[in-house]
């Protein structure tokens, strides 16, 4: 369950097929801040779908999207039983990252549906 805590802050629930369970709060950018954070990405449409300037450069800048707009962790690798209370616990684990940059950093970029 997603939920919207504040105006600006957002509970991010994990489901069980993401390997995870557990939340992350995560701090919503405005729009206008969204639009700064795609001009700095330099993400283009490129018939219909995202091309990237630098994909090194860009993935180093999501993660850093990720540092600073999540603003608590308390989840755990269902496998593994490794529990993550730190952003920065995520950076070294190829699963934890994959979820920073595939979903986390998404929705920083483009925020959040208040739901149906």
């Amino acid at each position: 369950m997603q939920k919207l805590i504040s105006m600006m802050e957002y509970l991010y629930e994990l489901k069980e097929e993401s390997g995870f369970k557990g939340c992350l709060t995560v701090v919503i950018p405005s729009i206008k801040e969204q639009f700064k954070i795609l001009k700095e990405l330099s993400i283009k449409s490129v018939d219909g779908k995202m091309a990237f300037s630098d994909q090194i450069d860009t993935v180093e800048k999501q993660l850093e999207l990720c540092e600073k707009h999540v603003k608590e962790v308390d989840i755990k690798h269902l496998i593994s039983g490794k529990e993550f209370k730190k952003i920065e616990e995520m950076f070294y684990f190829k699963q934890t990252r994959e979820l920073l940059l595939n979903e986390v950093a998404s929705m920083i970029i483009n925020g959040v549906d208040l739901g149906k």
